[in-house]
C-alpha cells in the first residue's frame, strides 16, 4: 500500500463498501472519482479528509502512509475520573484540541500541567 489510492481501496474493501457507497459517505463524490483515485495512484489528495472521515482513518495516514492509521480515543489514554469536574472539562477540551491539530503536543503538556497543578 504505497499510494494514496491503494490505501483508499484497501480500507474501502475492508469495510465492505462499494466505490459508490464510499463516494456518498465522503460527501457525494462520484463512483468515478473514487475509481480514479484508486486506480490512477493519483497524488491528488484534495478529498483525503472527507474520504478518511468516511473510512474512519486519519487523513495524514491515508495521504502518506505515515503515522498511526487511526486516532486513538484520548479517553483510553487519559483517566480523568478522579479529577474535579472543571478539571475534567478542561482536560477534555485540551485533548480535543490536540487530536484536531489545534494544539501542539508541547503546548498540551504545558497546559495539562497547569490544569493538574490547580
Amino acid at each position: 500500500m504505497d499510494t494514496f489510492g491503494a490505501r483508499v481501496k484497501v480500507e474501502r474493501k475492508a469495510r465492505g463498501l462499494s466505490q459508490a457507497a464510499l463516494g456518498k459517505l465522503a460527501g457525494d463524490l462520484s463512483q468515478q472519482s473514487i475509481h480514479q483515485i484508486e486506480t490512477n495512484g493519483t497524488s491528488d489528495t484534495r478529498h483525503a479528509v472527507a474520504i478518511a472521515q468516511a473510512l474512519n482513518v486519519r487523513a495524514e495516514w491515508l495521504k502518506t502512509g505515515q503515522g498511526p492509521k487511526t486516532q486513538l480515543a484520548w479517553e483510553m489514554l487519559i483517566d480523568v475520573s478522579d479529577l474535579p469536574t472543571d478539571a475534567q472539562v478542561a482536560m477534555r477540551a485540551l485533548a480535543t484540541a490536540l487530536a484536531s491539530g489545534q494544539l501542539s503536543a508541547r503546548r498540551f503538556v504545558a497546559l495539562t500541567r497547569a490544569v493538574l497543578d490547580d
